[in-house]
């Protein structure tokens, strides 16, 4: 994207020990760095079990994966982040969220987004059953 590299780069780990809503208070708490104009990145899946995975459902995913990955769709896209916060709630989390490496950082970045901001779904697509490849962007 900057093959100059002339962009600051601020990376986060994710925190096991911090709560759903302890990661998302860590996005409000980084919004001011959109003011410097700030790029930030998260990087994960919605979907996101390896144990799971099944090469015959190559882009196909499996019902509660799709149920649960539209179900966060649907709640980023009406701005509903408790929602997304309280993910554990939602039918099939279990199976879709095994472990916080992978869903946290939407939960960083929904920290970050404001009322004007736009958002986006730009990559919507499963594979071997059990990954949701869905990626969102939000821009003022």
């Amino acid at each position: 994207m900057f093959p100059q590299a002339d962009i600051p780069v601020l990376q986060l780990s994710v925190n096991g020990d911090i709560s759903s809503y302890e990661a998302f208070s860590i996005g409000k708490d980084l919004s001011s760095l959109r003011d410097k104009n700030i790029l930030i990145i998260g990087s994960g899946n919605i979907v996101h079990n390896l144990r799971l995975m099944d090469p015959g459902h190559l882009d196909d995913p499996f019902i509660w994966a799709r149920a649960f990955d539209d179900e966060i769709e649907k709640a980023i896209l009406n701005r509903n982040f408790d929602k997304v916060t309280a993910y554990h709630s939602l039918s099939g989390s279990h199976l879709a969220v095994p472990y916080l490496d992978h869903f946290y950082p939407l939960l960083y970045i929904l920290g970050l987004v404001t009322p004007e901001d736009k958002i986006e779904v730009f990559n919507k697509g499963y594979t071997f059953g059990s990954l949701s490849m869905t990626s969102y962007l939000f821009m003022e």
